[in-house]
C-alpha cells in the first residue's frame, strides 16, 4: 500500500476512534473517560499538526480531513475556514474557496479577517479575468462587484467596469465609471480614466450644414434658372447614448437668389421655401447613425415681402436613410496619386411639412463615382446621379424623375465640401395641385451643387 494510502487509513480510523469514544458520546451512562477529555486540547493541535503535514506533503484531501478533525475537537473554526479556502484554492475550486473565505470574514480574529478578505479579493479578480476572456461580460462585471464589495481599490475596480461597459456598448455606464475614477487618489489610475473620457463622445453636440443647389434650364418644360442657398445649424444633447436619442435646438433658412420682394403682389421666381425658422426638436438615430427619425417646430420669418404671411408655425417630421460605400471620401494626400476608387451613396428621407399645405415628400437619390485622381486635398472624381421624387399633395415640382453625370471634386481638408457640376435629363410624372403641370414635362439641366457638412 502506497505510504499516503496507509496514512489516510490511520487518520480515518484515528477520526473513528475518537468519535466512537464514551468520553465523546456519554455511552452507557457510566463515568466519562476523565483521560480522554483531558487530553483533547492537545488531540485539536495535533490535528493541526497533521493537517499541516498532509499539506506540506500535497495531499489535499487528507489535510482537508484533518482540519476538519481539528475543527471538531475545538480548533479555531475562524482559522480553520481559512485554511479550508486554501486547499479548495488549490484543487481550483473557486466557487468552494471564496464560500470558506466568507464564513472566515464573520471570525473574530481581525488578523485572519484580513486573511480571507485578501483572498477573496484575489479570487474575484481572477474570476474576472476568466469571464473577460470567454467573452462573458456580465460575469465579469458581477465578479468586479464582488471584489469591491470585499474591499478591491475602488477606483481600480471602475476604471474596469468602464473597459466593460465599453466592450457592451453600454456609454452612459461607462462615461459615469471613468467620471469617478478620474475623481480618485491614484493618479495614475485618474490619468487613464480622464483620457478615456476624452476619447467618448460628448453629450453635447453642434453640427452645421449648407449647400447650394444651381441650374440652368437649357429646354424643356418650367424655363428657370436660379440658385438656392439652405444653412442649418443645430446644438443637441443627447439623453441616451444607448439609443443614441437627443434633444436640439436648430435654426435654418432657405433663399431662392431669383426671387424679390418687391410689395403684396410679389412672388418666388420659383417655389423655394424663402423662410428662416428656429425652434426645438428630437432626434433618434440608429444603424451607427445611418439612419434619423426627428420632429421639430418653431416659429418661421418670411425672408420676401410678398402676399404670404411674415410669421407662421412650421412643423417638421420624418426621416432618413444616408448609406456610402467606404473611400467615397478618400484620404487627403501630400502630393499627385492616380488609380481608379470607384464608390456608391445612396440617401433617401420622407418628411412631412405642415407649412406647405400638411404635405408629405418623398425623395430617393443614388449616386455613383469613382475616384480617379488625388491632388493634395482634392479628390478629383467621375459621378451619376439618379433622382426621384414624390409628395401626397401632388405639386409638379415634388414629382419627377431624373439622372445626371458629370465630374465632381471633393475637398478633403481643413472641411469636407463636395462640389458637382452636372448636365442632368428628366421629366415630372404630370401630376398638378395648384399650379398647372409645365409642358412638355421633360427637361434638361445644367446643375452645379455644393455642399459640406460638420460636425463639432
Amino acid at each position: 500500500m502506497h505510504p499516503h494510502e496507509l496514512q489516510r487509513c490511520r487518520n480515518l480510523l484515528t477520526v473513528l476512534a475518537i468519535l466512537a469514544s464514551p468520553a465523546l458520546l456519554g455511552a452507557g451512562g457510566g463515568v466519562p473517560d476523565t483521560s480522554v477529555q483531558a487530553a483533547a486540547p492537545s488531540s485539536a493541535s495535533a490535528w493541526m499538526d497533521e493537517a499541516y503535514r498532509q499539506k506540506a506533503a500535497g495531499d489535499a484531501m487528507s489535510a482537508a480531513a484533518a482540519f476538519e478533525s481539528a475543527r471538531a475537537a475545538g480548533a479555531d473554526a475562524q482559522r480553520i475556514e481559512v485554511e479550508l479556502g486554501y486547499l479548495a484554492a488549490q484543487r481550483s475550486d473557486a466557487d468552494a474557496a471564496r464560500n470558506h473565505f466568507q464564513r472566515a470574514l464573520q471570525g473574530p480574529d481581525p488578523e485572519v479577517g484580513a486573511r480571507a478578505r485578501a483572498e477573496l479579493r484575489e479570487s474575484f479578480l481572477q474570476e474576472v479575468s476568466l469571464r473577460k476572456s470567454r467573452q462573458d461580460l456580465d460575469g465579469a462585471r458581477a465578479a468586479l462587484q464582488s471584489a469591491r464589495g470585499v474591499g478591491s481599490d475602488p477606483q481600480r475596480i471602475d476604471l474596469e467596469l468602464a473597459y466593460l461597459a465599453l466592450a457592451g456598448n453600454g456609454m452612459n455606464d461607462a462615461r459615469e465609471h471613468l467620471a469617478r475614477a478620474s475623481a480618485g487618489p491614484d493618479p495614475a489610475v485618474a490619468s487613464r480614466a480622464r483620457e478615456q473620457l476624452s476619447l467618448l463622445p460628448s453629450q453635447v453636440w453642434r453640427d452645421f450644414y449648407a449647400d447650394v443647389f444651381s441650374w440652368d434650364r437649357v429646354s424643356g418644360g418650367n424655363p428657370s434658372s436660379n440658385a438656392v442657398p439652405t444653412i442649418r445649424l443645430r446644438a443637441g444633447y443627447r439623453l441616451s447614448f444607448e439609443t443614441d436619442v437627443s434633444v436640439y435646438l436648430y435654426g435654418q433658412g432657405t433663399r431662392d437668389l431669383a426671387s424679390r420682394g418687391v410689395g403684396a403682389g410679389a412672388a418666388p421666381q420659383i417655389l423655394a421655401d424663402n423662410y428662416a425658422s428656429v425652434g426645438a426638436g428630437v432626434l433618434l438615430r440608429l444603424w451607427d447613425r445611418r439612419v434619423g427619425l426627428f420632429l421639430q417646430g418653431g416659429p418661421a420669418l418670411n425672408l420676401l415681402d410678398d402676399r404670404r404671411s411674415r410669421l407662421a408655425f412650421d412643423a417638421r417630421g420624418g426621416g432618413y436613410l444616408g448609406l456610402e460605400t467606404p473611400r467615397c471620401w478618400p484620404s487627403a494626400g501630400g502630393g499627385v496619386s492616380f488609380g481608379l476608387v470607384p464608390c456608391a451613396e445612396l440617401y433617401s428621407e420622407i418628411t412631412y411639412v405642415s407649412r406647405f399645405a400638411d404635405n408629405v415628400i418623398g425623395l430617393l437619390r443614388g449616386r455613383a463615382a469613382a475616384t480617379w485622381l488625388i491632388t493634395g486635398p482634392v479628390a478629383w472624381q467621375v459621378a451619376g446621379e439618379l433622382r426621384a421624387a414624390a409628395d401626397r399633395n401632388g405639386d409638379f415640382y415634388n414629382n419627377l424623375v431624373d439622372a445626371g453625370v458629370g465630374p465632381r471634386l471633393r475637398l478633403l481638408r481643413p472641411l469636407l465640401v463636395d462640389i458637382f457640376p452636372s448636365f442632368n435629363a428628366g421629366s415630372y410624372l404630370g401630376r398638378a395641385n395648384s399650379d398647372p403641370a409645365p409642358k412638355p414635362l421633360s427637361y434638361r439641366d445644367f446643375r452645379i451643387q455644393v455642399a459640406t457638412y460638420l460636425e463639432f
